[in-house]
């Protein structure tokens, strides 16, 4: 194996690494924006539920507040979870991208690490054929040699 060849590897190897380091943080991110999802489902599941005192005619105004503020805490989760989801959204994206980006510098690396074998390849070929020439040439200058001598 060249140096060339050598170094090649070595940095396909780290390349191969940071893809998978990539790969992982895109599965986490995109496990993460699932439980976002499902967090702002119950969010708006419980904020869908009508109000335990709504059906009430006459309420007091202390239980109406109460209700009130139940119910703008509920509304307030439901957009929490939004913001939650679109953050998640993000962050996958994003992770997405720098997976994408690792994968192109491994396949980039793939294809340079095959041309430098296929090129070792040819090299030692080629040095076969010379040295299978050369014996040949050698082989053909000694039996000229015999033939004229003898």
């Amino acid at each position: 194996m060249t140096q060339r060849t050598s170094r090649l590897g070595s940095l396909l190897r780290v390349r191969r690494i940071q893809e998978d380091v990539a790969r992982a943080r895109l599965i986490a991110e995109t496990s993460a924006q699932e439980e976002a999802r499902r967090r702002l489902l119950v969010a708006e599941e419980r904020y869908a539920v009508p109000g335990s005192l709504a059906a009430v005619a006459v309420q007091e105004t202390r239980e109406f507040l109460l209700e009130r503020r139940h119910r703008d805490a509920l509304a307030g989760s439901v957009r929490s979870a939004g913001r939650g989801v679109e953050s998640a959204v993000e962050a996958t994206g994003i992770a997405r991208h720098g997976w994408s980006e690792a994968a192109m510098r491994v396949a980039a690396l793939d294809r340079l690490e095959e041309r430098a074998a296929e090129a070792a390849r040819l090299e030692e070929l080629a040095t076969e054929q010379r040295t299978a020439e050369e014996a040949a040439a050698a082989l053909r200058e000694d039996r000229s040699r015999r033939g004229g001598a003898g």
